[in-house]
């Protein structure tokens, strides 16, 4: 695909009637667009206008365009003028997921540093005062996460969010005696590196950046291998990472999991556990060989002198008690 920088108006104008360009802003969008009034042509278009007239009222169409689509358009488009520059892709992609959310009576969350600072507020005034920050994962529709307009693009970011608010540094400047907040922020490590990092050295780069933001503890992906965990915690602290690194284990549960868990959590299961697993010949019997595994785990890390263990249940915690129970 041709790469276009724009800096004068003739530039942008020959981009914009480029067919790659036209193509690829169809293939961002095909997952909404694809069937609709604006990707048809020819005959194709001309039915679905005739249909559309049918269904929809005269004065339909007018609103939309009159009342509705300029407000959205400048909504969109302003933080990019802000900016002063756009990715066309990106612009492109916005404006059409903004108009679709508009048209199907979708609200549209803004995702914000500002509104995460009024729940953040709300938060401290419950007196919930321990959080995971996390930057989120990408929607289904989407193979890599796009943060939304003005929106965090990486969790260090939040995290000094946080941490300016325990300051009793607020976005809104205008507020009176601001109270500074209480909050033990905690991050995300990866023993197995997270999927989007091309390196383990890589990812622990940027862990760093979130304790320098002012995290302060690291919970782990889930692993089922202690070596890869003691591994990575070697390499933390001799990147001079000196927060607690709390080990996340979750035990096995369904004969699925073989193939579910190492595809979506990018990680490794090892071979005897494998072979135990494929042995049964019963659900329970899967159940309980994840159970035991995990309690050896536990066992290994709590001799090892971890802070604590953190365990994913993933909404069911039976197997998590009969766990808890042998270890603690």
């Amino acid at each position: 695909m041709t790469k276009f920088e724009t800096s004068d108006y003739q530039t942008i104008k020959k981009a914009l009637v480029n067919r790659d360009l036209k193509q690829a802003l169809y293939d961002e969008g095909k997952v909404i667009m694809e069937g609709v009034l604006l990707t048809l042509h020819g005959q194709e278009h001309h039915q679905r206008r005739k249909l559309e007239h049918k269904v929809f009222q005269r004065d339909f169409f007018k609103y939309y365009e009159h009342e509705l689509f300029p407000k959205t358009l400048e909504e969109t488009i302003f933080p990019f003028l802000k900016n002063g520059s756009a990715d066309l892709l990106d612009f492109g992609y916005r404006i059409t997921m903004n108009l679709t959310a508009d048209f199907a009576g979708i609200d549209r969350l803004k995702k914000t540093p500002e509104e995460t600072e009024n729940l953040l507020i709300d938060l401290d005034f419950l007196e919930i005062n321990n959080i995971v920050a996390l930057r989120g994962d990408a929607v289904k529709s989407e193979n890599y996460f796009k943060p939304t307009i003005d929106g965090h693009s990486y969790a260090n970011e939040l995290v000094s969010q946080i941490t300016n608010l325990n300051k009793g540094v607020y976005l809104d400047e205008e507020m009176l005696n601001p109270n500074p907040t209480n909050f033990c922020t905690g991050v995300a490590g990866y023993p197995e590196k997270h999927m989007e990092a091309p390196s383990i050295e890589s990812d622990i780069h940027f862990l760093k950046k979130k304790i320098k933001a002012g995290a302060n503890y690291v919970i782990t992906q889930m692993f089922f291998d202690n070596k890869k965990f003691f591994s990575f915690e070697k390499m933390c602290r001799e990147e001079g990472i000196k927060v607690p690194i709390i080990p996340g284990l979750k035990p096995i549960s369904t004969l699925k999991q073989l193939n579910t868990i190492p595809h979506r959590f990018n990680v490794d299961l090892p071979e005897p556990l494998i072979k135990e697993i494929i042995k049964c010949k019963t659900k329970d019997g899967v159940r309980q060989v994840g159970i035991e595994w995990c309690i050896e785990q536990s066992k290994e890390l709590k001799n090892f002198n971890v802070p604590f263990l953190h365990y994913y249940s993933m909404g069911k915690s039976d197997n998590i008690k009969k766990v808890a129970r042998a270890i603690f």
